[in-house]
């Protein structure tokens, strides 16, 4: 009988340590993933943000009057009169 108790106590004393230490890098590798999820929540953010300044630009520069006035104010663009215009088609 004293062998088991032995036993039992050896045991005790392999496996107490090995829990604590898998506790202890459990715990550790917990605390880097909750760090990296709250950056990539962060960069997420950042993203949402940006795309958003992007669909208001698209939406202003998307307009046709808008387009017609950047033709011709900055670009210095004229539209063609139909009869200037040479159509080359192209069949294979």
């Amino acid at each position: 009988m004293k062998k088991k108790g032995g036993f039992l106590w050896i045991f005790i004393a392999i496996t107490l340590p090995l829990f604590i230490f898998l506790f202890l890098y459990q715990s550790s590798r917990f605390e880097t993933l909750k760090k990296e999820l709250a950056q990539l929540d962060e960069e997420q953010k950042e993203w949402f943000e940006e795309n958003r300044k992007l669909v208001s630009w698209i939406a202003v520069y998307n307009n046709p009057a808008r387009i017609s006035s950047l033709a011709k104010g900055k670009l210095l663009l004229s539209k063609d009169e139909e009869r200037d215009v040479i159509r080359i088609i192209v069949q294979d």
